[in-house]
């Protein structure tokens, strides 16, 4: 009983990123290579990302370039996480019908992440249910996200989920095979 409220919580700013950073270096430790996880379109499960939006809860741009110039002091870099091959579920600006990847029968592929630990297919916050996006939509798709994240002024990217799976489109107007 009660009301559902669905809120976000900030985990690690850009701020204390930087602070972890000084004192791993401090420690010691060098060349930190880090992949941001969750700093644009909602988060961890973020958002079909046709555009770039950064979480302003997480810091502003300058704050992001002054992490990487931080970890770049000794030799490292931060690489912002980006999804392109999962979309998940009723995310804005994607459409299923033309831009999932289909199977043989023209139906579109969900999944969700299994659990080897509870032996359950997940659909907690880390998982969510995905589609899987058609290769040929990923085209457009990353010229969008190229456009706003050049914007940003960053050297690096981590592709979150790319070689996660090989995916091909069995749409009938549209094959595109593994090969």
């Amino acid at each position: 009983v009660g009301i559902r409220y669905d809120g976000y919580e900030h985990m690690t700013t850009y701020d204390q990123a930087a602070r972890i950073v000084e004192e791993l270096y401090a420690g010691g430790v060098s060349s930190i290579q880090m992949r941001y996880r969750g700093w644009f379109n909602k988060g961890l499960n973020n958002a079909y990302p046709d555009r770039v939006s950064p979480i302003a809860g997480v810091g502003s741009a300058a704050e992001l370039r002054a992490l990487r110039d931080l970890l770049g002091e000794e030799g490292g870099n931060v690489f912002p996480d980006v999804m392109l091959q999962k979309v998940l579920y009723g995310s804005r600006h994607f459409s299923p019908q033309r831009e999932a990847a289909r199977n043989v029968s023209n139906q579109t592929w969900l999944f969700t992440d299994y659990s080897r630990s509870l032996q359950y297919m997940s659909s907690d916050y880390m998982a969510g249910v995905y589609y899987i996006n058609s290769p040929l939509a990923s085209a457009g798709q990353v010229g969008g996200f190229l456009g706003d994240y050049r914007k940003l002024g960053l050297d690096g990217v981590s592709l979150g989920d790319l070689g996660d799976f090989l995916s091909s489109d069995k749409g009938r107007s549209r094959q595109v095979s593994r090969e």
